[in-house]
């Protein structure tokens, strides 16, 4: 019995809607559009880490900090000793855009360049 979840329905619409690419990562896609960045930055559990992390940090002062896998969207916005990492070059691009302090660099997290820097 083929109904709502027929997997042929639903591969179809996924192409139709463009949620399949073959070629490109499609959630890097979303970094594109600006509506969902505005959205993703204003989710309850993104705003409730960012300040649990302010919270953290309050009486901290280190000369420099990395934050892994911060994406478009970083926990730590309001300090300029910060290093923003990602995987992905698209969102350090967009975030050295719109987050004009720290510096950026594109690199995996369990990468060996960050135990060469300590």
């Amino acid at each position: 019995m083929r109904g709502v979840f027929d997997p042929t329905v639903i591969l179809k619409w996924c192409f139709k809607t463009n949620m399949i690419q073959r070629e490109k990562n499609s959630f890097q896609e979303l970094f594109k559009d600006k509506k969902y960045i505005r959205v993703k930055n204003y989710l309850y559990n993104y705003l409730l880490r960012k300040r649990a992390i302010k919270k953290c940090l309050k009486d901290d002062h280190p000369d420099l900090m990395l934050e892994v896998g911060s994406g478009i969207s970083p926990l730590v916005t309001d300090r300029s000793n910060i290093v923003y990492s990602d995987i992905s070059f698209e969102a350090i691009s967009i975030l050295k855009r719109t987050l004009a302090r720290g510096y950026y660099v594109v690199a995996e997290g369990g990468s060996k360049s960050y135990a060469k820097a300590n």
